[in-house]
């Protein structure tokens, strides 16, 4: 059995689990829920778990596949790093660490301006990936991932971390 170990770095763990709004307001539920699990099982004194994409899928209700497939959601929307892999007893752990998205967040939202899901930063929205709403319902359609709005997320984000650099914030 494959076990993956997870690190948070956001020091916000201590007998709670904080989640930001941007991954509230910008992910699909099945992103929110493992991005809650990692955060939740990298919650400890020393920040770091094992989990075996079985026990993820278990605790999500979902099959391990899909769990696989939402890690490289995470991954590409850099709220989760992936790091050297560790040699274990019976091969390699994937190891993961939780990026800290509070200066992200707290930038984002200190307007008030950016609460809803229809914002440009990333997941749910109208424009090609995470939640589409058509207006009947929300439905999932996460293999249709419009490049043009990748890239221009990424220059958002790009934007954004030289504003925390102008700030001396980071």
């Amino acid at each position: 059995m494959k076990n993956t170990i997870i690190k948070d770095e956001s020091g916000d763990r201590k007998y709670f689990t904080q989640i930001p709004n941007i991954i509230v307001n910008h992910s699909t539920a099945y992103e929110q829920s493992l991005y809650l699990i990692m955060k939740r099982l990298a919650g400890d004194e020393k920040g770091i778990c094992y989990a075996s994409l079985n026990w993820l899928a278990k605790k999500m209700g979902v099959h391990k596949t899909t769990v696989s497939k939402v890690i490289t959601k995470l991954l590409k929307r850099e709220w989760i790093k992936e790091i050297k892999p560790k040699i274990v007893k019976g091969g390699r752990v994937r190891q993961f660490v939780i990026v800290d998205l509070w200066k992200l967040n707290i930038l984002n939202y200190e307007s008030g301006a950016k609460m809803t899901t229809s914002d440009t930063l990333s997941g749910a929205n109208s424009n090609g990936s995470g939640a589409i709403i058509d207006g009947s319902g929300a439905k999932s359609d996460t293999k249709n991932i419009d490049k043009e709005d990748i890239l221009r997320k990424k220059e958002i984000l790009k934007k954004m971390k030289e504003e925390f650099i102008r700030r001396n914030i980071i």
